[in-house]
């Protein structure tokens, strides 16, 4: 979740960014600014394109990264993944309740996976411990 948040950040400073360039273009070519960028039109272009292929590419890794995680799990885990990302910050008392057909020992299991996979993160110890996703 947080790689996605850092990649939604990434995308706004890339979209926004070339178009206070260009304003600021338009402002140079109109007479509105009297002062010389040290780029023209065209290598901005080719840096913009060149930029989104990277946040593209980006893009799509993080994608299949998650999407291959999130397959490897079984049908419970991937509930238990879905439970956690729509709760937030989740104890075990609350995943057992809710998952009260399985086994706490069997959710630990579950919850190990996940940690294991880096999809969620665990925080405490015994009692205390939290899950949240990464």
């Amino acid at each position: 979740m947080k790689a996605i948040a850092k990649l939604i950040t990434i995308l706004s400073i890339v979209l926004v960014v070339p178009a206070i360039i260009m304003l600021v273009l338009k402002a140079v070519k109109d007479g509105e600014l009297e002062f010389d960028l040290p780029f023209d039109e065209k290598d901005f272009k080719a840096k913009k394109k060149d930029s989104l292929k990277k946040v593209k590419t980006k893009v799509e890794d993080v994608t299949k990264s998650v999407v291959d995680k999130v397959q490897d799990l079984s049908e419970r885990q991937n509930e238990v993944y879905d439970f956690i990302m729509k709760n937030g910050e989740v104890e075990m008392s609350r995943l057992s309740s809710k998952f009260s057909s399985v086994s706490p020992r069997t959710l630990r299991r579950d919850l190990t996976k996940l940690v294991s996979a880096k999809l969620v993160n665990k925080k405490g110890s015994t009692k205390n411990t939290k899950y949240s996703l990464k």
